[in-house]
């Protein structure tokens, strides 16, 4: 993975979990082809270096940053985590359809990283309940058995 070829990055506070995570992200992507979006939850001060690492490690994940007042937040939900049902006015197939259907959610999420903050993610719940993802719980912010999505 990406860390062992970098050990630099690892030191005795962070241990370099930024970076692990961010390589099995990558790997999930490019190695095993999951195309499911994944949403990152951290605290408002360390966003800026997540966001720079990702850009440095995995720079072909589309990772969407949703932080700001209520009108920015929307205009990321509208706009950026989302795909349109229908394309350019035109009737989809009976395979897009199926497809849609078979897919739910999935087909309409436009990023492979949502990176956000515990507040702003519990502010937008009720959007980012409509995404699949697959939760890991690491942070000490959210109480035990409770669930933000």
């Amino acid at each position: 993975m990406l860390i062992a070829q970098h050990p630099r990055h690892i030191n005795a506070q962070g241990l370099g979990k930024t970076v692990q995570t961010i390589s099995l992200l990558a790997a999930l992507n490019r190695v095993s082809g999951c195309e499911r979006p994944h949403i990152i939850v951290v605290p408002l001060s360390t966003i800026r270096n997540w966001e720079r690492e990702l850009a440095a490690w995995a720079p072909f994940l589309n990772v969407v940053v949703m932080l700001g007042n209520s009108k920015a937040r929307k205009v990321v939900i509208d706009h950026e985590l989302f795909v349109e049902r229908t394309s350019g006015g035109r009737k989809s197939s009976s395979l897009q359809a199926r497809l849609l259907f078979v897919l739910g959610n999935l087909a309409r999420v436009k990023f492979h990283v949502l990176l956000t903050s515990y507040e702003m993610a519990l502010a937008e719940s009720g959007a980012l309940s409509k995404v699949r993802t697959r939760t890991c719980k690491t942070a000490q912010r959210q109480p035990e058995g409770s669930d933000l999505f």
